[in-house]
């Protein structure tokens, strides 16, 4: 299976190859009415979703407002065979009604397969923009048409990878969470989505969502707020740490402002210095 590194490796030579892939944006796009229904197929399901792609998210007096959790999502481990192999995974996640509690290492109900990789008190809650889908409706027919598509935990709507920081701290419902990292794509979006290409395609387009961890344990569900209550002094964005996985070359300045910054996950930091290594033995 493609590890951390290698996947960086990868992107990074595709990036000298060819283009990243377009930059999307449902806000700047003419012709798309405030409310869109998403499909990957032309047959309508019951579990289709809408999503509002009025603008959002504008700062205001230090915080951002109008930041939502559109979904939440949870799922068991389960067995799968792709590609002719058995595969243990926990990315199938579907959308849950009522109240959820966040506990410090998950959400009730939900679980991850691959505790070298995924879980852990850096990574209990995984959260995804909404605006993303749209995306990867284009650029992925065969998206699946449900939220939690991706495996996150909070479907988000109004707050982008450049919103946060690495060490903000979040309200969401009565939990507390800390930003922690960008998610770093493995084999298993490759599973859930039947595609080869799917963990190069989702590291070039930047749109990685952002894990969290779990200050204060508390409940949560679909239409509760996301407040930043505060905000990290470094700021490092967790855009700025996917540039410093993939940019070639790698921004020296960011790299060590990051460096510094305590929050920064043992994951990440290795990353980083990774990265710095190669660009000194280079």
């Amino acid at each position: 299976m493609t590890s951390i590194l290698t996947t960086a490796r990868i992107v990074q030579e595709e990036q000298q190859d060819s283009s990243r892939a377009p930059q999307f944006s449902p806000f700047s796009r003419p012709g798309i009415p405030p409310r869109t229904k998403l499909y990957s197929t032309g047959n309508p399901e019951p579990n289709k979703f809408w999503v509002d792609f009025s603008p959002v998210g504008k700062e205001t007096s230090g915080t951002i407002a109008l930041m939502l959790v559109v979904s939440v999502n949870v799922g068991m481990p389960q067995e799968v065979v792709w590609k002719r192999q058995r595969v243990s995974t926990a990315i199938f996640k579907a959308p849950v009604k009522g109240t959820i509690t966040v506990r410090k290492l998950n959400l009730d109900g939900d679980r991850q397969a691959d505790l070298t990789v995924h879980g852990g008190p850096d990574k209990a809650v995984y959260a995804y923009p909404v605006e993303h889908y749209e995306y990867w409706r284009m650029q992925v027919p065969e998206m699946p048409a449900t939220l939690g598509a991706f495996g996150e935990n909070l479907t988000t709507r109004g707050v982008l990878e450049k919103d946060l920081h690495i060490g903000d701290q979040v309200r969401v419902g009565s939990a507390l969470l800390q930003v922690s990292q960008p998610r770093m794509p493995c084999y298993k979006l490759q599973v859930r989505f039947d595609r080869e290409d799917m963990t190069k395609l989702f590291a070039l387009s930047r749109r990685s969502g952002f894990y969290l961890s779990v200050i204060e344990e508390g409940k949560v569900k679909a239409g509760d707020a996301i407040e930043v209550v505060e905000r990290d002094k470094h700021r490092v964005s967790i855009a700025d740490v996917n540039g410093l996985y993939f940019d070639r070359p790698i921004d020296r300045e960011l790299a060590k402002r990051a460096l510094q910054e305590p929050a920064l996950t043992a994951e990440s930091r290795s990353m980083v210095l990774s990265r710095l290594a190669q660009v000194d033995s280079s």
